[in-house]
């Protein structure tokens, strides 16, 4: 519980010094009288960040039979025992990256979730307007969640999997089509949003996602359920997605705000996996969303909240799928949740 507790600690500080910090902030209360004036613009280049992080990768297995038979699959995920970072980040200009040392303790229980050693890189730019993010991931150890519907207990050799591996790379091209709205004041606050904004958005993707194990990754319970994709053992994933989305910042007595953005698209994916059956190589349309928030207080000098991140990447369309035809979609959803605290230079 220790590191739930640092966390508590970490947010009850937060929360009061960006509670005391808006009560002696000297500036009023901003009112716009046109469309340039929604937006504050600041005239520091470098932002340093502190932070506390935790990023997650989380692999989805889901069966799918012809409309007229029934589906006795169920859901299959695994899950990676990853630990909380401490960090820094550093912007110029919009342009950020960060890095971080993992928190000691802050992990589950190493006999009951096994271990996951990972990379995870993030690179971003947030302008006005226009905006860019691109991430890779490294796992290696995943243990299987809910190892009970399968007739598994938790920490059994069969739900821990330290044989997984998945690697994700990915990048988002983003466009905000008002210009009163800004997704660099909603999401890296090298901007400020002075009165509330909303804007329709455009996302391009690129995503690839792969996943290798030394043997199958669906429970010897659930094989017979899940058809010709029984013996699934991984493969790799490379697809090219535009997603619309829509977002909205809330601004509340000029510094604090609540942010949301959410993109839903598809796209063409080419597919390379292996099942029981041999090697299976095809082109489809996939599904993509990518879902952020942002809370906080954001002034001339000072910056504090709370955000979060989530991108889901399907192999499979299964919004408009071909309903008499059985497959299975692996789906990779990977984000981070993150509370940090930053000033201006």
């Amino acid at each position: 519980m220790q590191p739930y507790k640092n966390i508590c600690l970490l947010s009850s500080l937060l929360i009061f010094s960006i509670i005391v910090q808006s009560l002696y902030a000297q500036e009023s209360p901003a009112v716009a009288e046109s469309k340039s004036e929604t937006i504050k613009t600041f005239e520091s280049d470098v932002i340093v960040r502190g932070f506390i992080s935790r990023p997650f990768l989380t692999l989805t297995l889901r069966h799918y039979t012809p409309k007229d038979e029934e589906n006795k699959s169920q859901i299959i995920r695994y899950e990676p025992n990853t630990l909380a970072h401490w960090g820094a980040g550093f912007s110029w200009k919009g342009f950020g990256f960060s890095f971080g040392l993992d928190s000691p303790k802050s992990g589950k229980d190493e006999k009951l979730y096994g271990n996951t050693k990972y990379y995870d890189f993030q690179i971003y730019f947030y302008g006005r307007q226009f905006g860019f993010d691109a991430h890779y991931q490294n796992y290696k150890g995943f243990y299987l969640s809910q190892p009970e519907k399968y007739g598994y207990v938790a920490g059994s050799a069969e739900s821990i999997r330290p044989d997984i591996a998945a690697k994700t790379t990915g990048c988002n091209v983003f466009w905000s089509f008002f210009e009163e709205y800004s997704f660099s004041a909603a999401f890296d606050q090298s901007q400020r949003q002075i009165t509330t904004a909303f804007s329709p958005l455009l996302m391009a993707s690129f995503s690839r996602f792969s996943i290798e194990s030394d043997y199958s990754l669906i429970p010897p319970s659930e094989e017979a359920s899940y058809g010709k994709f029984a013996g699934y053992r991984g493969g790799d994933y490379t697809g090219i997605a535009i997603a619309p989305g829509f977002a909205m910042t809330y601004v509340w007595n000029a510094f604090w705000y609540f942010a949301g953005a959410a993109f839903l698209g598809s796209g063409w994916m080419h597919k390379d996996y292996t099942t029981a059956s041999g090697n299976t190589v095809e082109n489809k349309p996939f599904g993509k969303a990518n879902l952020r928030a942002s809370f906080g207080y954001n002034d001339d000098q000072l910056f504090a909240g709370i955000q979060g991140s989530i991108d889901f990447t399907a192999s499979e369309r299964t919004l408009r799928r071909d309903r008499n035809e059985e497959m299975t979609e692996a789906v990779a959803a990977t984000g981070i949740i993150e509370i940090f605290f930053g000033i201006r230079f």
